[in-house]
């Protein structure tokens, strides 16, 4: 819940006048782009900004999917538990216990296929990564996109490129595709 809040904090903090003065930003041309986790926040953010111009994510966690896992499975809930302790490094006053509690009690109202309907209006890029193991395609990336063409988000461009979550020898190609769709919507 902090990071969509940090998320809303950043679009407010760019459109402040000085701010977009100062860095010479039209905070009228807003576009947010994530990876992993950014990803997720990118997409619930411009869901909830509709001044948001375009909305990118890239290898998105769609943390609503992750909450009907763990319900429906214990052994992959105790293996996020795990996982999650062991990724606390910056947070504090948190667990892996607690995270997943949190992203359960969120359920379907974090699932980014749901968002649809609110990002109807404008351009959404969705990349995953055919070899993500963290997000794997079938779970965060299809559903997503399939949610959205059925809406249909009419300015939706997806990818599913043959690599991993980091998209690790498709930096180049990443850069390209991202730079190009925001060139033509942001």
């Amino acid at each position: 819940a902090h990071v969509l809040e940090d998320a809303a904090a950043a679009v407010a903090a760019v459109r402040d006048d000085r701010f977009a003065a100062a860095h010479r930003l039209d905070p009228g041309r807003l576009a947010l782009v994530g990876h992993s986790l950014g990803g997720f926040a990118a997409l619930m953010t411009a869901a909830a900004d509709p001044a948001v111009s375009a909305v990118a994510s890239v290898a998105g966690v769609d943390f609503g999917a992750v909450a009907a896992l763990c319900r429906s499975a214990p052994a992959f809930r105790a293996d996020l538990v795990e996982a999650y302790a062991a990724e606390l490094g910056p947070l504090r006053g948190t667990s892996g216990e607690a995270l997943v509690a949190e992203l359960e009690a969120a359920g379907e109202s974090w699932r980014s296929a749901r968002l649809a309907p609110r990002l109807a209006d404008r351009p959404v890029l969705l990349i995953g990564g055919g070899r993500d193991t963290v997000a794997p395609p079938d779970v965060h990336h299809e559903p997503v996109v399939t949610a959205y063409r059925s809406e249909p988000v009419e300015r939706l461009e997806h990818h599913l490129f043959p690599t991993d979550h980091a998209l690790s020898d498709h930096r180049v190609t990443l850069a390209r595709t991202l730079l190009d769709f925001l060139a033509r919507h942001a």
